[in-house]
């Protein structure tokens, strides 16, 4: 549960979200997307991965994005 423009959400995580969502700030999304191959099939992750990328900046949870370097 969470709010974002005065609205309160919730969303129900799997296991492989769940995961995800905790990763700390300073984790690469390719680490990430390795990680998920515990719960999908190689082929499945990058869309896994891009999907809860976009679910997680459409509801406010990403705010910021850093590159390395």
């Amino acid at each position: 549960m969470w709010r974002h423009d005065l609205k309160i959400l919730f969303h129900v995580l799997t296991d492989a979200e769940g995961f995800g969502i905790q990763f700390r700030a300073d984790a690469t999304f390719s680490a990430v997307r390795e990680r998920l191959c515990d719960w999908f099939a190689g082929d499945e992750v990058p869309a896994q991965a891009a999907g809860y990328l976009r679910h997680w900046v459409d509801a406010g949870l990403v705010i910021a994005a850093h590159g390395q370097g």
